[in-house]
């Protein structure tokens, strides 16, 4: 099927911007850490026109980490609370243009989104993520049951829901109701067949930031064979009911079709939709039909819990 005339034009406007060149280039992707680094060592501050657009509640990690929650303005009509696990390498924090979609989902289902600004590199390193996406967990089921949780999240936060979804189960947690995993990362050590040339072509990511960002983040374990932190060799027995999606041109895609294959061998029960012609987690993206029909049906199954 042919792609739709946005989606064309957002494929050429990010190949003549060279939308990949901060992951795929020396002096800016290292010129981003810095940045990133910066960032980090202030306190995030949400933009003001979001508090305009929905209820927000704040809480913070046992590691200070702070965890945004949103409710539509006119107040939820049902009891799911969706985790989104934002993406960004585990090095880029929440952009502001991420912040209308998360509103745009709480508003559509008429629920909670609670969204954790976990701590990333280059100022704090795996075990730290992990931890405040499990406290994120955790304060949910305060208030909510499992069934009507939902983890989601692209990229880096792709791989943040399968993540959390075993170390639920390694703690004795139970299981969320739905795990939506877009573009998960998960290959650290860059090994899976057919990547590099992937690599190439992808209009996003670039084989620097791929092949330097998980020595940060995990320098002890980003090459092991074990879980933490390679999803590759965690224990997916039991895992929640799983829907993965990918980009058909992205560099992530084998990352995905081995997770599957995993989840799949696991006896989890999983859907996987690759979009032919798509970029890396372009699920989120609005105005575009590829990206907004598939929203629209990850929000209807969520909608079901």
């Amino acid at each position: 099927m042919a792609l739709s005339e946005k989606a064309q034009a957002m494929k050429k406007m990010m190949r003549e911007n060279n939308m990949r060149a901060i992951f795929n280039d020396r002096e800016a992707f290292d010129n981003f850490v810095k940045q990133m680094g910066e960032l980090q060592s202030k306190p995030y501050v949400m933009p003001e026109s979001v508090y305009e657009q929905a209820n927000v509640e704040v809480f913070e990690t046992s590691g200070g980490a702070k965890v945004y929650i949103f409710t539509p303005l006119e107040g939820v009509e049902n009891d799911i609370n969706v985790i989104y696990y934002h993406g960004g390498g585990f090095v880029a924090e929440i952009g502001e243009i991420s912040w209308p979609g998360y509103i745009r989902i709480a508003n559509k289902l008429r629920c909670a989104v609670t969204v954790p600004s976990y701590r990333q590199v280059p100022t704090n390193g795996w075990h730290e993520t992990y931890a405040d996406a499990m406290d994120t967990y955790r304060h949910v089921l305060e208030t909510h049951t499992p069934e009507k949780v939902a983890f989601i999240g692209e990229s880096a936060g792709g791989h943040l829901v399968l993540a959390a979804a075993v170390l639920a189960k390694m703690e004795g947690l139970p299981q969320p109701g739905l795990l939506i995993p877009m573009s998960p990362w998960s290959d650290f050590a860059n090994i899976l067949p057919g990547k590099r040339e992937m690599a190439e072509t992808d209009l996003l990511l670039g084989w620097i930031s791929m092949s330097e960002l998980p020595q940060m983040w995990a320098p002890d374990l980003w090459d092991k064979e074990e879980f933490p932190v390679n999803l590759f060799y965690a224990d997916f027995d039991g895992l929640a009911p799983t829907i993965v999606t990918a980009g058909g041109e992205e560099m992530l895609l084998p990352d995905a079709d081995l997770i599957v294959d995993k989840l799949k061998k696991a006896g989890v029960d999983v859907e996987y939709h690759v979009a032919e012609g798509m970029w890396h987690a372009f699920v989120g993206m609005p105005n575009i039909p590829e990206c907004e029909d598939m929203m629209a049906y990850l929000l209807d199954r969520i909608s079901q819990l």
